[in-house]
């Protein structure tokens, strides 16, 4: 239950990084980078964990453009409800896919399902859509223990 949480906690802020990202994957003539995923994000995901079954939450992520990542999530895994702070990495290709991990660097202590999840990681995929005011985050997480999919819009 502790490793669910935490990783539907990175998947969270897998998703409000990848919100803000700039440009359209499915625009051939745009070449995208690390700077190209830069700001402020808010997110929202749902899924399916194997353990607790229905997955679902919201946060605010930020990415400064350089492979870096940090942000919020309020995650609701079965019947625990947490908010984690998290820490991250990300890679661009030029076609706007990506990739993500984030780690749970902090959690509500005075839930030990949430404390547990400090220091779990989880990985995601994604692509960057959208161009200016209008740029979002599409991304996804599949393991043994759980499924989720998510969107973030820049903020």
């Amino acid at each position: 239950m502790k490793k669910t949480q935490a990783i539907i906690f990175l998947v969270a802020v897998a998703i409000i990084l990848w919100a803000g990202i700039s440009g359209a994957a499915d625009t051939s003539d745009e070449v995208f980078s690390q700077a190209s995923f830069k700001g402020r994000y808010a997110i929202e995901f749902i899924g399916i964990d194997a353990v607790s079954g229905q997955v679902a939450g919201t946060g605010i992520i930020r990415s400064n453009g350089d492979g870096t990542l940090t942000g919020i999530i309020a995650i609701k895994d079965g019947a625990n409800a947490c908010t984690d702070s998290l820490t991250g990495t990300y890679s661009v290709s030029a076609d706007g896919m990506g990739t993500a991990t984030f780690t749970v660097a902090g959690s509500d202590p005075s839930s030990p399902p949430c404390g547990n999840a400090i220091g779990s990681s989880l990985g995601f995929t994604f692509v960057l859509d959208g161009r200016g005011e209008n740029r979002q985050i599409k991304f996804s997480a599949t393991t043994p223990q759980f499924t989720l999919m998510g969107l973030g819009d820049a903020r």
